[in-house]
Protein backbone atom coordinates (compact mmCIF):
# COMPACT_ATOMS: atom_id res chain seq x y z
CA UNK A 1 0.00 0.00 0.00
CA UNK A 2 3.24 2.32 0.84
CA UNK A 3 4.52 2.01 -2.66
CA UNK A 4 1.10 2.15 -4.29
CA UNK A 5 0.84 5.97 -2.55
CA UNK A 6 4.58 6.31 -3.65
CA UNK A 7 3.87 5.41 -6.99
CA UNK A 8 0.28 7.13 -7.69
CA UNK A 9 2.00 10.15 -6.06
CA UNK A 10 4.60 10.63 -8.64
CA UNK A 11 2.99 9.84 -11.85
CA UNK A 12 0.28 11.56 -14.49
CA UNK A 13 -1.77 8.20 -14.67
CA UNK A 14 -2.06 5.53 -12.81
CA UNK A 15 -2.45 2.06 -15.54
CA UNK A 16 -4.71 -0.57 -14.32
CA UNK A 17 -5.82 -3.43 -16.18
CA UNK A 18 -8.99 -2.85 -15.32
CA UNK A 19 -11.58 -0.84 -13.83
CA UNK A 20 -12.34 -2.50 -10.64
CA UNK A 21 -8.51 -2.90 -9.96
CA UNK A 22 -8.76 1.31 -10.87
CA UNK A 23 -11.27 1.33 -7.92
CA UNK A 24 -9.77 -0.62 -5.64
CA UNK A 25 -6.27 1.67 -6.41
CA UNK A 26 -8.47 5.02 -5.78
CA UNK A 27 -10.40 3.59 -2.68
CA UNK A 28 -6.73 2.65 -0.94
CA UNK A 29 -5.59 6.47 -2.32
CA UNK A 30 -9.03 7.76 -0.76
CA UNK A 31 -10.05 10.08 -3.98
CA UNK A 32 -13.25 8.90 -5.96
CA UNK A 33 -12.26 6.52 -9.27
CA UNK A 34 -13.93 9.11 -11.53
CA UNK A 35 -11.90 11.60 -9.79
CA UNK A 36 -8.67 9.49 -9.73
CA UNK A 37 -5.12 8.98 -11.93
CA UNK A 38 -6.45 5.71 -12.62
CA UNK A 39 -6.79 4.84 -16.57
CA UNK A 40 -7.74 1.54 -17.99
CA UNK A 41 -5.13 0.01 -20.24
CA UNK A 42 -5.59 -3.27 -20.97
CA UNK A 43 -3.69 -6.31 -22.13
CA UNK A 44 -3.86 -6.76 -26.24
CA UNK A 45 -4.74 -10.04 -27.74
CA UNK A 46 -3.82 -10.01 -31.62
CA UNK A 47 -7.07 -11.67 -32.90
CA UNK A 48 -6.24 -14.61 -34.91
CA UNK A 49 -9.59 -14.45 -37.36
CA UNK A 50 -12.44 -16.20 -38.20
CA UNK A 51 -13.24 -19.22 -35.75
CA UNK A 52 -15.12 -22.16 -37.76
CA UNK A 53 -17.35 -23.49 -34.66
CA UNK A 54 -18.37 -26.16 -37.19
CA UNK A 55 -15.38 -27.81 -37.38
CA UNK A 56 -15.16 -31.08 -34.64
CA UNK A 57 -13.40 -31.39 -31.96
CA UNK A 58 -11.97 -33.51 -29.25
CA UNK A 59 -13.84 -34.07 -26.21
CA UNK A 60 -10.39 -32.44 -24.08
CA UNK A 61 -10.25 -30.64 -21.17
CA UNK A 62 -7.43 -28.63 -21.49
CA UNK A 63 -4.89 -26.65 -19.03
CA UNK A 64 -2.02 -24.40 -20.45
CA UNK A 65 0.24 -22.40 -17.81
CA UNK A 66 2.96 -22.97 -15.62
CA UNK A 67 3.13 -25.67 -13.32
CA UNK A 68 3.31 -23.84 -10.04
CA UNK A 69 1.59 -24.27 -6.46
CA UNK A 70 1.53 -20.82 -5.26
CA UNK A 71 -0.99 -19.27 -7.99
CA UNK A 72 -1.91 -21.96 -11.07
CA UNK A 73 -2.69 -24.70 -8.43
CA UNK A 74 -3.34 -27.39 -10.83
CA UNK A 75 -3.50 -29.63 -7.64
CA UNK A 76 -6.92 -28.68 -7.72
CA UNK A 77 -7.81 -29.49 -11.45
CA UNK A 78 -7.10 -32.60 -10.70
CA UNK A 79 -8.90 -33.47 -7.80
CA UNK A 80 -11.49 -31.97 -9.59
CA UNK A 81 -10.95 -34.69 -12.28
CA UNK A 82 -11.04 -37.19 -9.88
CA UNK A 83 -14.81 -36.53 -9.10
CA UNK A 84 -15.50 -36.52 -12.28
CA UNK A 85 -13.37 -38.46 -15.07
CA UNK A 86 -15.73 -41.61 -14.61
CA UNK A 87 -18.63 -40.34 -15.86
CA UNK A 88 -16.95 -39.23 -18.97
CA UNK A 89 -15.10 -42.20 -20.66
CA UNK A 90 -14.54 -40.29 -24.01
CA UNK A 91 -13.13 -37.12 -22.28
CA UNK A 92 -9.38 -36.66 -21.11
CA UNK A 93 -8.00 -34.66 -19.22
CA UNK A 94 -4.39 -32.49 -21.14
CA UNK A 95 -2.07 -30.58 -18.96
CA UNK A 96 0.66 -28.01 -20.95
CA UNK A 97 3.54 -26.49 -19.88
CA UNK A 98 6.36 -26.85 -17.51
CA UNK A 99 7.29 -26.17 -13.56
CA UNK A 100 8.89 -27.59 -10.38
CA UNK A 101 4.98 -29.24 -9.53
CA UNK A 102 5.39 -31.28 -12.54
CA UNK A 103 6.43 -34.75 -10.01
CA UNK A 104 4.34 -33.90 -7.34
CA UNK A 105 1.40 -33.77 -10.05
CA UNK A 106 1.91 -36.69 -11.69
CA UNK A 107 2.61 -38.44 -8.44
CA UNK A 108 -1.36 -37.68 -7.77
CA UNK A 109 -2.35 -38.82 -10.85
CA UNK A 110 -0.28 -42.07 -10.47
CA UNK A 111 -1.29 -42.88 -6.70
CA UNK A 112 -5.12 -41.99 -7.20
CA UNK A 113 -5.48 -44.62 -10.12
CA UNK A 114 -6.72 -40.92 -12.46
CA UNK A 115 -7.08 -42.33 -15.73
CA UNK A 116 -7.02 -40.08 -19.04
CA UNK A 117 -4.50 -37.73 -17.79
CA UNK A 118 -1.67 -36.49 -19.63
CA UNK A 119 1.51 -34.29 -19.39
CA UNK A 120 2.15 -32.48 -22.65
CA UNK A 121 5.11 -30.60 -21.45
CA UNK A 122 6.02 -26.46 -22.65
CA UNK A 123 4.31 -25.98 -25.69
CA UNK A 124 5.63 -22.72 -27.37
CA UNK A 125 2.63 -22.00 -29.95
CA UNK A 126 -0.83 -23.71 -27.79
CA UNK A 127 -3.11 -22.02 -30.85
CA UNK A 128 -3.37 -25.82 -32.23
CA UNK A 129 -4.41 -27.18 -28.75
CA UNK A 130 -7.04 -24.60 -27.92
CA UNK A 131 -8.39 -24.86 -31.64
CA UNK A 132 -8.75 -28.90 -31.28
CA UNK A 133 -10.26 -28.98 -27.57
CA UNK A 134 -13.74 -28.06 -26.21
CA UNK A 135 -12.82 -26.39 -22.78
CA UNK A 136 -10.11 -24.92 -21.15
CA UNK A 137 -9.88 -24.77 -17.60
CA UNK A 138 -8.05 -22.96 -14.97
CA UNK A 139 -7.52 -23.19 -11.47
CA UNK A 140 -6.04 -20.56 -10.08
CA UNK A 141 -5.81 -18.73 -6.68
CA UNK A 142 -4.57 -15.43 -8.54
CA UNK A 143 -4.96 -13.83 -11.73
CA UNK A 144 -4.57 -10.18 -13.09
CA UNK A 145 -5.40 -10.43 -16.73
CA UNK A 146 -5.03 -14.30 -17.75
CA UNK A 147 -4.52 -14.11 -20.93
CA UNK A 148 -4.99 -17.71 -21.79
CA UNK A 149 -8.32 -17.44 -21.04
CA UNK A 150 -8.41 -14.90 -23.94
CA UNK A 151 -6.35 -16.99 -26.26
CA UNK A 152 -8.59 -19.88 -25.43
CA UNK A 153 -11.78 -18.01 -26.17
CA UNK A 154 -9.94 -16.24 -29.41
CA UNK A 155 -9.88 -20.23 -31.08
CA UNK A 156 -13.55 -21.13 -30.02
CA UNK A 157 -12.53 -22.81 -27.03
CA UNK A 158 -15.55 -22.80 -23.84
CA UNK A 159 -13.45 -21.45 -20.80
CA UNK A 160 -13.62 -22.04 -16.93
CA UNK A 161 -12.07 -20.64 -13.94
CA UNK A 162 -12.30 -19.92 -9.98
CA UNK A 163 -13.87 -16.62 -9.44
CA UNK A 164 -10.25 -15.68 -8.39
CA UNK A 165 -10.02 -12.08 -9.55
CA UNK A 166 -11.85 -9.17 -11.06
CA UNK A 167 -9.85 -10.25 -14.03
CA UNK A 168 -11.36 -13.40 -14.43
CA UNK A 169 -14.84 -12.22 -13.41
CA UNK A 170 -14.44 -9.49 -16.36
CA UNK A 171 -13.16 -11.96 -19.15
CA UNK A 172 -15.78 -14.51 -18.35
CA UNK A 173 -18.79 -12.25 -17.35
CA UNK A 174 -22.09 -12.47 -18.15
CA UNK A 175 -21.23 -15.73 -15.84
CA UNK A 176 -22.19 -18.92 -18.10
CA UNK A 177 -22.44 -16.94 -21.30
CA UNK A 178 -19.15 -15.65 -22.27
CA UNK A 179 -17.46 -18.70 -19.72
CA UNK A 180 -17.94 -19.84 -16.29
CA UNK A 181 -16.91 -19.27 -12.84
CA UNK A 182 -17.62 -20.49 -9.81
CA UNK A 183 -16.46 -19.96 -6.08
CA UNK A 184 -12.82 -19.70 -5.15
CA UNK A 185 -11.55 -23.05 -4.16
CA UNK A 186 -15.15 -24.87 -4.03
CA UNK A 187 -13.87 -27.74 -5.73
CA UNK A 188 -17.42 -29.33 -5.80
CA UNK A 189 -19.01 -26.35 -7.51
CA UNK A 190 -16.08 -26.47 -10.08
CA UNK A 191 -16.65 -30.40 -10.93
CA UNK A 192 -20.38 -29.89 -10.86
CA UNK A 193 -20.21 -27.09 -13.26
CA UNK A 194 -17.35 -28.89 -15.63
CA UNK A 195 -19.77 -31.76 -15.59
CA UNK A 196 -22.11 -29.39 -16.67
CA UNK A 197 -20.56 -28.19 -19.23
CA UNK A 198 -18.92 -31.10 -20.77
CA UNK A 199 -22.30 -33.11 -20.94
CA UNK A 200 -24.72 -30.12 -22.53
CA UNK A 201 -23.37 -29.54 -26.39
CA UNK A 202 -25.95 -27.12 -26.46
CA UNK A 203 -24.27 -24.77 -23.78
CA UNK A 204 -20.64 -25.38 -24.44
CA UNK A 205 -21.36 -24.48 -28.31
CA UNK A 206 -23.21 -21.15 -27.06
CA UNK A 207 -20.27 -20.34 -25.02
CA UNK A 208 -17.48 -21.16 -27.12
CA UNK A 209 -19.38 -18.80 -29.73
CA UNK A 210 -19.95 -15.56 -27.06
CA UNK A 211 -16.43 -16.35 -26.58
CA UNK A 212 -15.18 -15.68 -29.91
CA UNK A 213 -17.34 -12.30 -29.96
CA UNK A 214 -16.34 -11.48 -26.44
CA UNK A 215 -12.44 -11.69 -26.84
CA UNK A 216 -12.76 -8.50 -29.97
CA UNK A 217 -13.02 -6.33 -26.77
CA UNK A 218 -9.22 -6.97 -26.21
CA UNK A 219 -8.04 -6.78 -29.86
CA UNK A 220 -4.71 -4.65 -30.67
CA UNK A 221 -6.82 -1.94 -31.85
CA UNK A 222 -8.73 -1.36 -28.94
CA UNK A 223 -5.88 -1.52 -26.67
CA UNK A 224 -3.91 1.56 -29.04
CA UNK A 225 -6.83 3.76 -28.60
CA UNK A 226 -6.78 3.31 -25.24
CA UNK A 227 -2.99 4.28 -25.28
CA UNK A 228 -3.58 6.96 -27.44
CA UNK A 229 -6.74 8.32 -26.10
CA UNK A 230 -4.36 8.66 -22.50
CA UNK A 231 -1.13 9.94 -24.82
CA UNK A 232 -3.70 13.03 -26.09
CA UNK A 233 -5.19 13.86 -23.07
CA UNK A 234 -1.69 14.11 -20.89
CA UNK A 235 -0.19 16.16 -23.99
CA UNK A 236 -3.25 18.75 -23.65
CA UNK A 237 -2.67 19.05 -19.85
Amino acid sequence: KHRYHNIYNAVDAYGVLFEEYGRMVADEIGVPYEESKCVVLQNPIQIAGDVDLAQPRDKRVLFVGRLSYWDKRIDRLLSVWKLIYKDFPEWRLSIVGEGGERHSLETFVSENALERVEFLGFEPNPKHLYETSEILCLTSTIEGCPMVLLEAQMCGCATMAFDCSYGVREILSPNWEYGVYVPNGDIDAYANALSQLMSDDELRKKIQKNGVESVRRFSVEASVKQYDDLIKKLLCK
